[in-house]
């Protein structure tokens, strides 16, 4: 035998004086005898102290609540992502741009000045993207916000980007071992200086602005890349290295193409699968009387050394070791 609450129609006990389910007074109701097929659960959790409540009439008609305003259907429209567009955002919640009576619409100062630093994976596709939201942010394998531990080649502090008063954005190198290399425009050339090394595939090449011999011990450990003869108006020269017990040379005569293709190239890596059939090229310009590297839209690109802090832009790119980052703007 079981008591049917009222309210809620819950099989309760005899003994019990309040309904288990909605805490209801049930004490002095009759009881009702319920189907012998049903089983009736039982509950561990014990009932409240609630305050008295009136029972419910069992013929007591049923009350229709009214809808709600936060029931009612809501506009889609309202509630779509935020867009970087401010005049869809506006069309979205009805707001005009200025008021009737000449009033501008105030907009954060600088809200779009932020940058954020894309690390590449393996397969070359973004694979993290850190926000700069400090002052200084520090690169490096032991120390710093975004710490490089899987290469060896990246030094404990390596790079640094900072934000400077305009809110333009910084790349520093720190006195890397390995130095930190910048990706070229293919749009326009890059001035070489004296000792500086830029990365072409898995190529490592060093640019000397006046050709000088090599000692004799030194001699013996290098191996020419192409047999031309010393001239007057020689350039300067390439050393290639990627190793020291792989140190090459080679002498700078007149415009000169870097490629995997043996036709059009006059310096080939025909293993470098990453270098394209023509990369590069070194010239020298007699109009700026510097010599010239440009970047012949290869698709993995052209990265020179810096020696002195550069601003960087949305879209840039710079390696640090193996590591390749992009800059885009927030």
């Amino acid at each position: 035998m079981r008591l049917a609450c009222p309210a809620c129609n819950y099989p309760n006990p005899t003994e019990v004086e309040r309904c288990q389910g909605c805490g209801a007074l049930i004490g002095t109701l009759r009881s009702v005898s319920l189907p012998a097929t049903r089983k009736t659960p039982k509950s561990d959790v014990p009932v409240a102290n609630l305050p008295p409540t009136r029972p419910v009439p069992r013929n007591a008609p049923k009350v229709r609540a009214k809808k709600s305003e936060l029931e009612q259907p809501v506009d889609t429209d309202l509630i779509r992502p935020f867009s970087m567009n401010a005049g869809s955002l506006q069309r979205w919640a009805g707001i005009p741009e200025n008021a009737p009576d000449g009033t501008h619409r105030f907009y954060p100062h600088n809200s779009n000045s932020l940058y954020a630093l894309v690390c590449f994976g393996p397969q070359g596709l973004p694979n993290e993207c850190h926000v700069l939201r400090c002052s200084e942010t520090v690169l490096g394998r032991d120390e710093g916000s975004i710490q490089i531990i899987n290469d060896t080649a990246v030094s404990g502090r390596h790079a640094q980007l900072s934000y400077r008063d305009d809110m333009s954005l910084v790349l520093t190198d720190l006195n890397s071992t390995n130095g930190t290399f910048i990706r070229i425009s293919s749009h326009q050339g890059y001035r070489l200086w004296d000792g500086c090394s830029f990365i072409i595939g898995r190529q490592l090449l060093t640019f000397r602005s006046t050709y000088q011999a090599a000692p004799a011990r030194a001699r013996a450990q290098t191996t020419p890349i192409a047999t031309i003869a010393k001239s007057e108006n020689s350039l300067g020269m390439l050393l290639v290295a990627n190793a020291p017990e792989s140190r090459r040379e080679y002498q700078l005569t007149g415009p000169t193409v870097i490629g995997r293709a043996r036709d059009g190239a006059q310096l080939v890596f025909p293993d470098d699968m990453f270098i394209s059939p023509l990369h590069a090229r070194v010239e020298f310009n007699t109009k700026l009387q510097q010599t010239i590297l440009s970047d012949l839209k290869s698709l993995n690109g052209v990265y020179v050394q810096i020696r002195q802090p550069v601003v960087l832009d949305d879209g840039d790119m710079f390696r640090l070791g193996e590591q390749i980052f992009g800059i885009v703007r927030c």
